[in-house]
Order: C-alpha cells, then sequence, then structure tokens
C-alpha cells in the first residue's frame, strides 16, 4: 500500500455513455500538492461503483449516513 499525503482530493465518478466506450464507468482520483494538480489514478469498470465513508474515533471506526458532511465544504479544483 502507498500511502501520500496531500492537500487536496477529489475523486470524480463518471458514468461513460458513448455507444464505442470501453467501460461503464470511469472513476478519477485527483490531487493537490502545493500548486501541483495531477491526476493520480484512473480506474475503469463495467460495474458502478460504490463509496464507504467512514470517521474514526479514538479506536472505533463508524460509517457515516451520507455525504453531507464531505460535501459541505467542497470547493473542488481544477486539473492543469
Amino acid at each position: 500500500m502507498k500511502i501520500l499525503t496531500v492537500e487536496k482530493v477529489e475523486i470524480e465518478f463518471e458514468k461513460q455513455e458513448d455507444k464505442d466506450r470501453i467501460s461503464n464507468w470511469c472513476t478519477y482520483i485527483r490531487v493537490q500538492v502545493k500548486n501541483h494538480q495531477k491526476i493520480l489514478l484512473m480506474i475503469k469498470t463495467d460495474e458502478q461503483p460504490f463509496t464507504k465513508v467512514t470517521v474514526c474515533k479514538e479506536n472505533v471506526v463508524d460509517t457515516l449516513p451520507g455525504f453531507a458532511a464531505l460535501l459541505k465544504n467542497y470547493d473542488g479544483f481544477e486539473v492543469k
């Protein structure tokens, strides 16, 4: 496993609807460190992706009920 420390992370799930598509879904992981932004990883799959958002409190990990906590402060960033 590779562990990275970055300033911003953006995860995008993209539904592919073109007739000549290679896969049904693309997932993009974008990161920003200082002023450098890039797509770190792209994943292609025919299965619809799913997400799990958790919160770690001391030694207990709980699942959050939704994305409200993450999306509340989302400002995104553009990859150059």
